[in-house]
């Protein structure tokens, strides 16, 4: 039986018995990543996580740290209490959204730390990591006979016969590299958080694929990046394989087919349905999204409704996260509109131009503008950025509708294939 789930007064508590904050530390909590357990901020410069098994993300960032100082955070500490493992690390007091200036002068600090990183290494190894990678991958249960075949042997191959070459190299690789993940201080120094993937590899240009940055990808690294987010998401597993075997199966047909195939009985086994619906929208200054500024609303399923979130904000420039549904499911949003009391309306989803985007565990279907299907319980609306000029209520209304993910295959199952695009 697993321990409770943490409470922050519980968790400063701890980290205050063995010295690590202070009674003036602020300690902030982020929500749940899926994974378990907790993480969170404090704000004297500490990153934390708090889960049942943290050895592999310890040694990960010892090893990372070791590898490249100047870059990587500094581990803190990790020790057992309370059934919990715990694991700290140095953080750089640095919220706010990276300008592009700013990105650009990271990823020069970055390039040049993990280059240096650089070691000579053999086909045979390149090939090796690739088996590693994709035993461990087949490990899921979630994985059919067939998924496993598929795996091992035509992935395989074609992995290795697309991204290894004749002298490959091997280099030190942070494995899940996005902007949340780099921080920088006022003077430009750059610190990568949360490196539980990080490890010498010989496939570190998915780090660049992730980060989105400089083109020309070859398709098979796309599709070895896809393979590796269902190791760090478990829940994606159904939508990211169909997207690697549609970037590897270049013939378009048979391998393709029967897997997509297989979507109907691949999302999990039928949990008892909740009562009611949950949707919350979370508002941050920054790119930290917490359930401080959250706002939570219920929703009866099947059914055309109008969500209301009100929320106080003081003047000033807001992100805004909507998170429809905490489960998997087919979610239609008609309309979204943003309005505050005293400034009018901030936005609205009819406006040519709009830009949403989808995060989490969803992905769109059909192109269709607000047409989501959740395969987990963290699907992740972006709006815009917003402003206010003074204190007041900021009111957002979301017209929408969550149906069952049986009803989504239904409907849909002929374009479950997703093309992979984010943007609504």
């Amino acid at each position: 039986m697993s321990p409770t789930l943490l409470k922050s007064e519980e968790i400063a508590a701890i980290l205050r018995a063995h010295g690590f904050i202070s009674h003036q530390d602020e300690l902030l909590l982020l929500p749940d990543d899926g994974r378990g357990g907790r993480r969170g901020l404090v704000k004297s410069g500490i990153w934390f996580r708090v889960d049942s098994d943290l050895q592999a993300l310890a040694a990960a960032a010892r090893g990372f740290h070791q590898a490249c100082p100047v870059i990587a955070a500094n581990p803190l500490f990790y020790f057992d209490e309370g059934g919990w493992q715990w694991f700290g690390c140095e953080h750089e007091n640095s919220f706010d959204e990276l300008r592009e200036d700013q990105l650009t002068h990271a990823v020069l600090v970055l390039e040049s730390a993990l280059m240096a990183t650089d070691q000579p290494s053999t086909p045979a190894a390149a090939e090796a990591e690739i088996d590693s990678f994709l035993t461990e991958l087949c490990q899921s249960p979630d994985f059919s006979l067939l998924d496993v075949e598929l795996l091992l042997r035509y992935v395989g191959n074609e992995l290795k016969a697309r991204l290894v070459g004749s002298h490959p190299t091997t280099r030190w690789a942070h494995g899940n590299l996005t902007t949340q993940a780099i921080r920088m201080d006022a003077s430009g120094q750059v610190r990568l958080m949360e490196p539980e993937y990080a490890k010498r590899t010989h496939f570190f240009a998915e780090d660049w694929l992730r980060l989105g940055r400089s083109g020309g990808h070859p398709s098979a690294l796309r599709a070895y990046s896809w393979l590796r987010q269902i190791l760090i998401h478990r829940k994606s597993l159904r939508p990211n394989l169909a997207r690697a075997l549609a970037l590897l199966d270049s013939a378009g047909n048979a391998i393709r087919t029967s897997v997509l195939a297989q979507v109907a009985g691949g999302m999990g086994a039928p949990q008892e349905p909740l009562a009611r619906g949950r949707a919350q929208l979370f508002v941050s200054p920054s790119e930290m999204f917490t359930e401080d500024l959250a706002v939570t609303v219920e929703f009866s399923r099947g059914a055309w409704e109008c969500l209301t979130f009100v929320l106080p904000l003081p003047g000033g420039t807001w992100n805004l996260r909507l998170d429809p549904a905490s489960e998997p499911g087919l979610i239609e949003i008609r309309r979204i509109s943003v309005h505050h009391d005293l400034d009018g309306a901030r936005f609205s989803s009819d406006q040519p131009g709009r830009i949403l985007t989808a995060s989490g565990t969803c992905s769109t279907l059909k192109n269709d503008a607000l047409l989501l299907l959740s395969y987990g319980d963290d699907p992740q609306v972006r709006l815009p950025r917003i402003t206010t000029e003074s204190m007041g209520e900021l009111t957002v209304e979301v017209w929408m509708r969550w149906r069952s993910a049986e009803i989504a295959l239904q409907e849909y199952g002929p374009v479950l294939e997703l093309s992979g695009t984010s943007v609504l």
